[in-house]
């Protein structure tokens, strides 16, 4: 193939040693295109005859004799290993082949070394190309300069050496465009007319450090005097902090505001006031998210209330129902669908559970009236009436026993009372049977069909479909197939593996223990079974309260006294999850059955500073409030940077993380995706360049240095830095959940904001 000619240089003032520096990685670029398309025409293997071989050996191992087995399947596995190697090839995209070149010394001889995402080596050219993800030697890249000496862990050995050269060099659609040295940058302009500038740097971060949240300013109020509360909140929230404490009270307030702050202060505050009635061991944290819960812990222990206990919703639940619940599995299923706990969540389920408790009331007037005939009053007084289901199967059975068991007819007597007692005894268990409940809540169209009535078009015909499919794998045997251990073995090494131990078999999700828990407060009136009932409480703070469903508020107001308090905090802006339906804050606090509501509103944003506060009201689009809430603090502009590869931005971040973390050891950098699997990418792409934590289940340490995390994760916290990778238009489309979701990450920082994009950014700030 031959050399095709390289296309003119057209600029302005640039030297002749720019232009060799341009006309290098233009000759580079097309040896590599060459190289690669040249492999590209190679032809592949036959496969023809190994896959007919392999037909032939499982034919014969269907048929063979025990002895013969043996080497028929070690026949097997070899010809299965050939079967599922992938023999097409895997070529670096010529749009962009790598983004990166070294050249390194390493005793006394060069190597010339390019990054990109698809390894490709060809030797007569002399071309290294490694995957930047996973090639050990990419980690001289990211963490030396050029003139360094470097030392790396290499498979097999110790690469020693120095780095020679080290350039960035971007392509658009297969064109070079642009070189990067540690000196400068030759770019070549929309006009096409190349140009010479200083070395593109990623945004500088400073000046930030240790302005996050410190549990050291939080004052110990229950053993200080009430006035050192007062030097650490505003007026407005020292206001709140002064309310008699009766009753719920909803405290409402942007990101940053210190919702937090005055929903922990005024449990400190009535623990110090009332010190025999709100023991800690009395009182308690609800949070939607592991990492709120390691915080609060953190932020409760500076106020001298160590013995507060701190919950995600889930493990509250989760444990109240190991507690008062039986027969229910101990293997909760973590994976459910989008679909399944939206259904679950939704407020119609608590219509389909009062449904459920009225077809077990019929049932039992059935049974009445068929057992007991001649007793019609006492039947249609249980048909009527308003008690709970509980209180009127004691009192029917109170009035039978009345009614039959008079008289001097012993033997009549003995008989009526076995009878009595064996209808109400299979009455009891019907009832509580939570195993019966759970298949029958969320297959049958009976109740199902109550499901899609009432959710206004959010559930669909095909969801509770699926609902149904979930709800029946987990009923299922471990093995779906299989009947015993020797058939499963065999038949896994005869089909290559067709048959899967069921991870759905005898589970049970997270959203149940609420439901079941609930359908025992319809039965009871109180969150019980069987004399064990749920944890009661003096003191409740719920805290990112609109991240909860009505049925989770309706057990938490059922797990406190009469005479206790309770503080709900939450923003209705910051409502991200998908499977939740946020009706407003007044149908939250009816689920509370709380007799006395008192709301108070926080209005002054304490966290961001005013750049970053403006993006995030931007950012919420059409649910933004018509005034900028107040900010306290002014600061440096927000950056917002597009990269044409996440190559490059890696190599940004490499950088500006290094020279950060280098002046400002202390402080805590967040760098927060859209999704976990977003999180997982850069953590691959960052940890072996940079000193980085990847946090998916809430483990954060709260020490200095980098989390890699997704939003998810991040609700009610806050960092000096915050760094947001991947906010392009896939990530973050123009959706009310995305717009929400995009805010609660911007509003995450307390100095400074870096929002970057591979491709085209996001629509809700590509115009800021």
């Amino acid at each position: 193939m031959e050399n095709e000619s390289l296309p003119e240089i057209k600029h302005t003032d640039l030297e002749e040693s720019d232009l060799q520096l341009i006309r290098d990685e233009m000759e580079l670029n097309q040896k590599i295109r060459i190289a690669v398309r040249t492999e590209a025409l190679e032809e592949g293997p036959d496969m023809s005859v190994l896959q007919k071989n392999l037909k032939e050996i499982r034919d014969e191992a269907m048929h063979a004799s025990e002895r013969d087995l043996p080497a028929l399947f070690q026949q097997l596995y070899t010809h299965h290993s050939l079967a599922a190697r992938n023999f097409d090839k895997k070529l670096p995209d010529l749009r962009a082949p790598y983004f990166a070149r070294m050249v390194l010394e390493e005793n006394n001889r060069r190597k010339e070394i390019l990054i990109g995402y698809q390894t490709f080596l060809d030797a007569k050219a002399s071309i290294n190309i490694i995957d930047w993800r996973h090639a050990a030697l990419a980690k001289v890249f990211f963490n030396f300069r050029e003139g360094d000496e470097y030392e790396v862990d290499l498979p097999g050995r110790i690469g020693q050496g120095r780095v020679l050269l080290r350039r960035v060099v971007t392509f658009e659609m297969g064109e070079l465009v642009g070189v990067t040295t540690p000196l400068f940058s030759l770019n070549k302009g929309r006009t096409g007319l190349w140009h010479k500038s200083d070395a593109n740097k990623a945004p500088e971060l400073s000046g930030g450090q240790g302005k996050a949240v410190n549990v050291n300013q939080f004052v110990g109020v229950t053993k200080n005097r009430l006035p050192d509360v007062s030097a650490l909140l505003d007026r407005e929230q020292f206001e709140i902090l002064s309310r008699e404490g009766e009753g719920a009270l909803l405290i409402l307030g942007g990101a940053g505001s210190g919702k937090t702050t005055v929903a922990l202060h005024r449990m400190a505050l009535l623990a110090y006031q009332r010190p025999t009635f709100y023991l800690p061991k009395n009182m308690s944290v609800i949070v939607p998210e592991m990492g709120l819960v390691r915080l609060t812990e953190r932020l409760l222990t500076g106020l001298g209330l160590d013995g507060v206990s701190v919950h995600t919703f889930d493990s509250w639940v989760h444990h109240q129902a190991k507690h008062i619940l039986k027969g229910i599995p101990s293997k909760v299923f973590e994976d459910s669908s989008l679909s399944v706990m939206t259904m679950k969540r939704h407020p119609a389920m608590l219509k389909v559970v009062q449904a459920y408790v009225e077809s077990l009331s019929e049932t039992v007037v059935k049974s009445l009236r068929f057992e007991f005939p001649e007793a019609k009053d006492i039947t249609q007084s249980f048909a009527t009436s308003k008690e709970v289901l509980w209180d009127r199967l004691a009192r029917a059975e109170s009035d039978l026993r009345g009614y039959y068991l008079k008289g001097d007819a012993t033997e009549q007597k003995s008989w009526y009372k076995d009878r009595i007692a064996k209808v109400f005894n299979d009455a009891r268990k019907d009832v509580l049977n939570v195993g019966a409940a759970r298949s029958v809540l969320f297959t049958v169209p009976e109740y199902t069909d109550i499901l899609i009535k009432e959710s206004n078009g959010r559930i669909t015909p095909s969801m509770v479909k699926e609902l149904g499919a979930h709800t029946r794998r987990q009923y299922e045997d471990a093995y779906s197939g299989a009947i015993d251990e020797e058939v499963f073995r065999n038949t896994k090494a005869l089909d290559g593996g067709d048959l899967e131990e069921n991870d759905y078999a005898q589970t049970i999700d997270s959203e149940d223990f609420t439901i079941l828990l609930y359908l025992m407060l319809v039965i009871h009136g109180t969150i019980t079974r069987k004399g064990k009932g749920v944890s009661m409480l003096r003191h409740l703070v719920v805290d990112e309260a609109q991240d909860f469903s009505g049925m989770e508020f309706r057990l938490l107001g059922r797990s406190v006294f009469d005479d206790a308090t309770i503080t709900i905090a939450g923003d209705a802006l910051q409502q991200s999850d998908p499977t939740v339906q946020f009706d407003g804050w007044d149908q939250i606090m009816s689920y509370l059955d709380t007799t006395s509501v008192d709301e108070a509103r926080l209005a002054t944003n304490y966290r961001s500073p005013l750049p970053v506060a403006k993006l995030a009201h931007k950012v919420l689009g059409p649910m933004a409030p018509a005034d900028l809430p107040k900010s306290v603090r002014d600061g440096v502009p927000v950056s917002i940077t597009t990269y044409p590869n996440e190559g490059l931005a890696i190599v940004a971040l490499t950088e500006a993380l290094t020279e950060l973390y280098d002046k400002e050891y202390l402080a805590s950098i967040a760098i927060i995706c859209a999704n976990e699997e977003n999180a997982r990418r850069y953590y691959d792409g960052l940890k072996n360049t940079a000193d980085v934590r990847l946090v998916i289940d809430g483990e954060f340490t709260f020490k200095p240095g980098i989390d890699i995390t997704d939003i998810s994760q991040v609700k009610g916290l806050e960092f000096d830095y915050v760094i947001i990778p991947d906010a392009d238009e896939h990530s973050y489309p123009d959706t009310l959940i995305a717009r929400k979701a995009l805010h609660i990450a911007v509003t995450r920082t307390v100095h400074q904001l870096w929002v970057l994009s591979v491709g085209r950014p996001t629509p809700l700030i590509s115009d800021t």
